[in-house]
């Protein structure tokens, strides 16, 4: 009954502008397209609260393949939420989709101390990112987090190029320094010390020149 009442209605609206301008008819088409559009991406956005995987993954893709302003900024909206899979998915499609924007809105939901089990997803949505002026975020996540964020940091590490100051590498010279006096401070430290100490020295070599 709701197929047949919407297919009237939309029979009603084709013989009311059947006789307009040919311009007036472009507007209208392009109003019913936007009108649609719109339709089709809030189903998405429910679709995205699903508790069946494959349908909010499904709405993930999509919306990515969608982009533009209004999902990037929902997205990001979402990485505020208590939810972790919530944020996991928003993460994700973020990821695919690219814009940078994301970027300190991302950093902001990782450092929550209430996310600090919770923001493995939350890093590896950066790496498709510029985070070419988090260098000193990068690393504290790198000296303090466990083993799954620090994988995703030194993925970014390796595969971008930062901004920075000879001050930066001071402090993160410095910060090292600092935990190799206090290992407690950072997770598992004797088995990532030796690679923690490559990735300083691939940094802290620039003072040298």
């Amino acid at each position: 009954m709701l197929a047949i009442s919407k297919a009237l209605i939309y029979v009603a609206y084709i013989n009311s502008i059947k006789n307009e301008p040919a311009e007036r008819k472009y507007f209208h088409g392009l109003t019913l397209a936007a009108s649609c559009m719109t339709s089709e991406i809030d189903t998405l956005k429910e679709k995205l609260f699903s508790t069946d995987r494959k349908i909010a993954i499904a709405s993930s893709d999509k919306l990515a393949e969608i982009g533009g302003v209004e999902i990037t900024d929902y997205l990001i909206s979402l990485l505020s939420s208590n939810d972790s899979g919530i944020r996991n998915i928003a993460s994700l499609t973020l990821r695919t989709i690219g814009d940078s924007k994301a970027v300190d809105p991302l950093f902001n939901a990782i450092q929550k101390p209430e996310n600090q089990h919770y923001n493995g997803t939350l890093v590896f949505a950066l790496q498709t990112l510029n985070c070419s002026k988090r260098l000193l975020d990068l690393f504290d996540l790198l000296f303090y987090s466990d083993f799954e964020v620090r994988m995703g940091v030194v993925t970014i590490l390796q595969k971008q190029i930062f901004d920075f100051s000879e001050h930066d590498l001071i402090h993160i010279q410095n910060k090292w320094l600092e935990i190799q006096r206090n290992p407690d401070k950072c997770p598992e430290f004797d088995k990532c010390k030796e690679d923690i100490d490559e990735f300083v020295n691939a940094f802290v070599c620039y003072l040298d020149e």
